[in-house]
């Protein structure tokens, strides 16, 4: 719903009604070894720290969070010192959750890039569709945003580090790169 039922309603030769009818739920099943389900969506910090000591080509860590957060400027999106530590996690690349989406001007609301413009932002960081990717940012609402996006736009082996910047920044074993940068420049 790109802007909500308001955008909707303002569709122009929109054919929607609106109900208050109550809608019928059917139940559906959960297979655990489903290799599409949503725990094989799901990323861990072992996941992370496996990334980091392994160095494979072809393996990613994207971070979607806002350029304040990213710079090291502030530690999440609710405060400053929200969590003890600002940065990010090594090798991370930085994709701003912006990125997946353009501005519709006529209709006032934010929308979706096509699967194409999803497809031209990731090759111009090098990353392809069946390179691994772990994306992160606060707390994994961003990175979910990304991970569907990704999944809409071919990328078959995506995750999200649904714990993301929280749980990591909190864990002083855990190594960040909290270099402060300037226009993503030390």
């Amino acid at each position: 719903l790109e802007g909500g039922l308001d955008a909707m309603i303002r569709f122009e030769g929109s054919t929607q009604t609106i109900t208050k009818e109550t809608p019928v739920i059917i139940p559906c099943q959960y297979h655990e070894n489903d290799d599409d389900t949503f725990d094989s969506w799901m990323a861990g910090r072992d996941d992370i720290l496996q990334v980091l000591s392994n160095r494979l080509p072809g393996t990613w860590l994207v971070d979607v969070r806002d350029a304040v957060e990213w710079l090291g400027l502030s530690s999440s999106p609710y405060g400053v010192d929200f969590t003890p530590r600002k940065g990010r996690i090594p090798r991370s690349v930085w994709i701003e959750w912006h990125k997946f989406h353009k501005l519709d001007n006529e209709k006032h609301v934010a929308k979706s890039k096509s699967n194409e413009q999803i497809q031209a932002l990731m090759t111009a960081y090098g990353i392809q569709s069946d390179d691994e990717i772990i994306i992160y940012c606060f707390k994994g609402s961003r990175a979910a945003v990304a991970l569907m996006k990704l999944k809409e736009a071919g990328y078959s082996n995506v995750k999200n580090y649904f714990a993301s910047w929280n749980e990591w920044s909190r864990d002083f074993q855990l190594p960040i790169d909290d270099r402060i940068l300037v226009d993503n420049k030390e």
